[in-house]
C-alpha cells in the first residue's frame, strides 16, 4: 500500500458511517481486492488497514466486522491463534488482568469511601433533625 493509498484510506476512516462504507464497498465489491485478501499478503494487509482505523479513530469492532469475512477463515484463525500465543507468552495478558484487577480494587474503595460518607451525611441530617424536633416539642 502505497502513501496516497493510506492516506486516503486514512480520511475515509475519519469520516463518519457513510465514508467508512466507501472503504467497506472498495474491498467487498472489487474482484481482484477480495482475491488478495483471501491470498497470503491478505493477513499484512488486513494488519495494515486496522491499523490506519485505530490511527483514524474508526470503531475498530466494526471495521474487523467487514474485513475479517472476506480474509481466508485458516489463515485469519492461525493468525489469530499466534497473535494470543504470542500474548500469553509475553505476559501481556496477566499484566492486563493484573492492572484490571487494581483498577476495580481502586473503584470498589472510591464506592465504599461514598457510601462511608453518604451514611455519615444521613446520620447527621437525622441528628439535626432529631435536636430540631427537641427544641420544637419544647415550644
Amino acid at each position: 500500500m502505497d502513501d496516497e493509498m493510506r492516506n486516503n484510506f486514512l480520511q475515509l476512516f475519519r469520516g463518519g458511517p457513510q465514508t467508512r462504507e466507501i472503504v467497506y464497498t472498495f474491498h467487498e465489491k472489487n474482484e481482484n481486492t477480495r482475491v488478495f485478501l483471501k491470498g497470503e499478503q491478505g493477513i499484512q494487509y488486513y494488519e495494515k488497514i486496522m491499523g490506519i482505523a485505530k490511527e483514524a479513530g474508526a470503531p475498530l469492532d466494526e471495521v474487523r466486522e467487514r474485513f475479517i469475512p472476506l480474509l481466508d477463515q485458516e489463515r485469519f484463525d492461525a493468525y489469530a491463534k499466534s497473535k494470543v500465543d504470542k500474548m500469553l507468552k509475553s505476559g501481556a495478558f496477566e499484566k492486563s488482568l493484573e492492572k484490571t484487577i487494581e483498577s476495580l480494587k481502586a473503584q470498589t474503595e472510591e464506592k465504599r469511601r461514598r457510601h462511608e460518607e453518604a451514611i455519615a451525611f444521613i446520620e447527621k441530617e437525622k441528628s439535626k433533625r432529631s435536636w430540631l424536633e427537641r427544641l420544637f416539642h419544647k415550644f
